[in-house]
């Protein structure tokens, strides 16, 4: 059955990480395993990069200092390099390595997603040192922010999109992190969509209150990285006119201008800026 609903795409998404994930942990030839991943279903074929951009990474962070695995997988695939990023933090994650580790190799235009990653991945596996208030080691305060951008996004999935239960698990993060948590929630909210996210992003939207602007900058950080996989979706699209109160020709536009902004922060706080002064 076609997965549609928002708990159902979330299963096929988490199954394409899961089987992607494995191969490439097993597979030799890189080319493979772009062939492997162009074969699923578009709406996640990003996913599957970035699980196999994960399981490559591991076996760079095992093999010494080097990203001789992951690098290539990078250069290979440049359509899917924000899930590529993402990946290299769950791998960093796992082998509890240093967020910042690859620092000196990679892109700093990219860099940030790595702590993004690093961020969901302590959100699912590590909650509970999570809600102590224990997070990676070495953070600076702009890392943090991304950090609890991943966070946010992992808690969009344990909460199964429900937003009362979302809530529940907001309350025990701080205050002043709110507005990085419900971007990461905006952005995984987008990203899985479901033919149910009408209903549950009214409750969405009704929950986030004053962080709107939060979870509308997620909904564009998203949809930026879907147009750029070619991914684009009718729930992305749904997103961006409830949530950006926009057009998708209209974000495009917007992100574009706000591009001209070189570093990761300053794109994001133009965005923000952008969609909390449209919401006043």
């Amino acid at each position: 059955m076609e997965a549609n609903t928002v708990v159902e795409r979330m299963n096929c998404l988490q199954a394409v990480f899961k089987d992607a994930k494995m191969y490439a942990a097993a597979a030799t030839n890189q080319e493979a395993i772009a062939v492997y991943n162009n074969t699923l279903a578009a709406p996640f074929v990003s996913v599957a990069y970035e699980a196999a951009a994960m399981a490559l990474a591991v076996k760079d962070c095992q093999e010494g200092e080097q990203l001789n695995n992951w690098m290539p997988f990078l250069e290979q695939n440049r359509a899917h390099t924000t899930q590529i990023y993402i990946g290299l933090g769950w791998a960093l994650a796992q082998e509890r390595k240093a967020w910042n580790t690859y620092l000196d190799k990679l892109n700093p235009l990219w860099t940030w997603r790595v702590v993004d990653g690093y961020g969901y991945y302590d959100g699912f596996f590590r909650r509970r040192k999570v809600f102590q208030g224990i997070y990676a080691d070495g953070l600076t305060p702009e890392g943090l922010t991304v950090y609890m951008q991943g966070l946010g996004r992992s808690l969009w999935y344990t909460a199964k999109g429900d937003a009362q239960k979302l809530l529940g698990l907001l309350e025990k993060l701080p205050k002043e992190q709110q507005p990085n948590l419900w971007r990461g929630i905006g952005i995984a909210s987008t990203y899985v969509g479901g033919e149910d996210l009408s209903e549950k992003g009214q409750a969405l939207w009704n929950a986030a209150e004053s962080y709107r602007g939060a979870l509308a900058t997620g909904v564009a950080m998203a949809t930026d990285s879907r147009i750029k996989a070619g991914t684009l979706d009718e729930y992305s699209q749904w997103a961006v006119r409830k949530w950006c109160q926009l057009s998708v020709e209209e974000l495009s536009a917007v992100l574009a201008e706000k591009k001209k902004k070189s570093a990761y922060f300053d794109w994001i706080k133009e965005l923000e800026t952008f969609f909390y002064h449209n919401f006043q």
